[in-house]
């Protein structure tokens, strides 16, 4: 199906995704004892590595980013 719409789907090895659940947990952790500068400084890590993080009120989910190439220059 991916293939017939023309989506390319970011790939992650199992390495990256146990950082980035690890960094996520260690931001929680953050968080909740509220050194929010230091969970911030966390978010831009995992955010320089590709990574948006989506806060729900009880538990962080993340997704890829993806490249978006334009076929007008």
């Amino acid at each position: 199906m991916v293939n017939i719409l023309g989506l390319i789907l970011p790939k992650i090895s199992e390495m990256e995704i146990s950082s980035i659940n690890e960094l996520i947990q260690n931001r929680e952790l953050l968080r909740a004892q509220k050194k929010f500068q230091d969970a911030d400084k966390i978010r831009d890590q995992i955010s320089q590595m590709g990574i948006v993080l989506i806060d729900h009120k009880n538990r962080t989910t993340w997704m890829k980013k993806e490249k978006i190439k334009s076929d007008h220059s």
